[in-house]
């Protein structure tokens, strides 16, 4: 039988499906992923209440994980709706992502499952109405959560109409991968790095694949891939590519490393003393744990500030919330009062701490001119990679500060900490603030968290001081 998440498989790739088939899918759920999966349950569980609710003032029946089958695929609705007066049903998935009303665009995968599950109800019922069941975006939470509020209804029939014919033939070539001898009429995925079948979609990748292309499309990966081309030595000159991607070749072709010196000058010219090197950690819920919180919104709730001082003095600032109020508002406010007024911000990757910095400015409009004042001044230390101003092709096609790291500062390591990841960190946050963890591991997770966090910023330090070796002030 083909179910809705063997039918998700192999949309992300045919041989994952064979590969779940033939016992050789091993990716392994990760606690973050536990979470997500946890907070979908929570919001289908409200989201079944609610409708509930409204299905009795309208003497409507209201079906949950309801089992259906149609010759090779099997479906669980999430919710049907039975309307004993037109003797008809309205079909609900219920997904715990963020729905922007303004924006009015949806996930095309939540639409292949929802095409996927009403195929198989037609076969049993007549349908009405197809819904996928959402989380407002923009709801805030002011005291008890308002569901009638955060949760959005969005009706995908027509939606759902202009798919069947794709999705129809799709799950019959899923119902072919997974009964087949061998998997070598059907495309390997083009994310190994995500890939939970390694040996069967990417046998012997070496170490500079094509999957390392900066900015890649998949209509490029399949032009290279047609081309017997995976490694990037191979690539030619002559294959149409982007600038950045074109730059990128040149450091393999020529096997050197390609460093802008001038470039990275006049950007670190711009810098003001003294210099703040500051990385958050967060928490993000589905549903808000807080007054002020959005769905979904990244909470600070922990920072690493390492200063430098004109004269070359550094010190270190650190905090992280531990108890069961509002961490984001205790975190910023022992920000606020080590921060200074004048000097750089720098961060890597601007775009989050910024957004972390807008949306928590909307939940506390008191700090939002201390916010607002922090996000001006911010600079991106990462500029000089993403630019492709200092580029290596140890970078591996990425600019993520664990791929600069151990190029520039190779006595740097994130390997030997307890905690070396973002998700990690939060599933860990969360774990040290549940009542049940004891004193001593609470106080073991602190430090792991601690250490990781001044990791973050140190190696920004780092990262600058090699920078400036070139030839910056």
């Amino acid at each position: 039988m083909i179910t809705k998440s063997d039918f998700r498989l192999f949309l992300d790739s045919p041989r994952h499906l064979w590969a779940k088939r033939q016992q050789q899918w091993q990716a392994v759920e990760n606690v973050f992923e536990q979470k997500l999966a946890a907070e979908g349950y929570e919001v289908e569980k409200q989201a079944r209440d609610f409708l509930q609710q409204q299905a009795q003032k309208d003497k409507h029946l209201v079906y949950t994980q309801k089992e259906l089958i149609d010759g090779e695929f099997l479906a669980k609705i999430d919710i049907l709706i039975y309307k004993p007066a037109s003797d008809s049903y309205d079909v609900y998935e219920v997904k715990s992502s963020a729905y922007e009303r303004e924006k009015d665009k949806l996930n095309k995968i939540d639409l292949y499952d929802i095409t996927f599950q009403t195929l198989i109800a037609e076969k049993h019922f007549k349908i009405d109405h197809n819904y996928l069941l959402l989380l407002n975006a923009d709801y805030v939470r002011k005291g008890e959560i308002d569901w009638a509020e955060l949760l959005i209804k969005v009706e995908v029939s027509e939606e759902i109409a202009k798919l069947k014919a794709e999705v129809e033939e799709k799950r019959e070539q899923a119902v072919a991968v997974a009964k087949a001898e061998d998997c070598g009429a059907w495309p390997a995925c083009y994310n190994p790095k995500k890939c939970g079948c390694l040996s069967v979609c990417h046998p012997n990748l070496p170490e500079h694949h094509i999957y390392q292309v900066f900015y890649q499309s998949r209509s490029l990966l399949k032009k290279l891939r047609q081309a017997g081309i995976i490694d990037l030595f191979g690539v030619s000159a002559k294959i149409a590519m982007s600038d950045k991607q074109a730059k990128q070749m040149l450091i393999y072709r020529s096997q050197e490393r390609l460093i802008e010196v001038n470039l990275i000058k006049n950007e670190l010219s711009k810098y003001e003393w003294p210099l703040y090197f500051l990385d958050y950690e967060t928490n993000a819920s589905a549903i808000p744990e807080f007054d002020g919180h959005l769905p979904h919104q990244n909470q600070v709730v922990q920072y690493s500030l390492h200063i430098i001082e004109a004269g070359g003095q550094i010190r270190h600032e650190e905090f992280v919330y531990q108890g069961e109020a509002d961490p984001m508002r205790a975190t910023l406010e022992h920000l606020s009062e080590r921060i200074g007024e004048q000097g750089t911000i720098l961060v890597w990757n601007e775009a989050f701490e910024k957004s972390v910095n807008e949306k928590a400015a909307l939940s506390y409009p008191d700090l939002a001119g201390q916010l607002q004042a922090i996000n001006d001044r911010i600079r991106d230390l990462a500029n000089s990679f993403k630019n492709q101003w200092y580029l290596d092709r140890k970078f591996h096609g990425s600019w993520s500060i664990k791929n600069v790291l151990p190029v520039l500062c190779p006595d740097l390591s994130y390997q030997d900490l307890e905690i070396g990841k973002g998700d990690v960190a939060m599933m860990q946050w969360r774990k040290m603030n549940e009542v049940k963890t004891s004193e001593q591991e609470r106080e073991k997770i602190k430090q792991d968290l601690l250490a990781y966090c001044q990791l973050d910023t140190w190696a920004m330090v780092r990262i600058w001081q090699e920078l400036v070796k070139l030839g910056g002030s």
